[in-house]
């Protein structure tokens, strides 16, 4: 039970940064969510053509988010962006420790993700068949969760996609 609850908590934190629509220019951080979304250079070559991305600046303790969904809704992803800035008082390997100790409780072993970032790490096999990976890079850290229905693409390929993108762009 306590483990259906961790990660459906943590399931509703990565869902709220899919909320709202793209950034206004006049908004205030709107900039720092775009730049989220432009982590990930090609999205066309993980979640298909017309795919929908989408921005957001309101998770607290965040440097921006993105949610992207291909066309047909099968491909799914969530990053998160957070900086030694947006923090505060925690630091990167405080908040990375936070993921993957909710990960190591559900009973789920990470793997790393070579030659992604300064370090990486990723979890497949999550609730709802979902997978996510924490990736840091110099003061950056990037949190992905991804979500597959498609056969030819699963979560943990798309979580590793993303997250590579995500460290090359930083």
């Amino acid at each position: 039970m306590k483990q259906t609850i961790l990660a459906l908590a943590l399931a509703a934190l990565l869902a709220a940064c899919g909320q709202g629509s793209a950034p206004d220019a006049a908004a205030p951080g709107s900039e720092v969510a775009a730049g989220a979304c432009a982590l990930v250079t090609d999205p066309d070559s993980v979640f298909g053509p017309n795919v929908q991305a989408t921005a957001a600046n309101d998770l607290p303790g965040t440097d921006g988010s993105c949610s992207w969904a291909s066309a047909d809704g099968l491909r799914n992803a969530d990053l998160i962006h957070y900086t030694t800035q947006s923090l505060g008082g925690t630091t990167l390997d405080a908040q990375a420790a936070t993921i993957t100790d909710q990960w190591t409780q559900n009973g789920v072993t990470a793997q790393t993700l070579d030659e992604v970032g300064d370090s990486a790490q990723v979890a497949a096999g999550l609730v709802g068949d979902s997978a996510q990976a924490v990736v840091r890079k110099g003061d950056h850290l990037i949190v992905v969760v991804a979500n597959s229905g498609d056969a030819d693409l699963n979560s943990e390929a798309i979580v590793r996609q993303v997250a590579t993108q995500a460290a090359a762009a930083l």
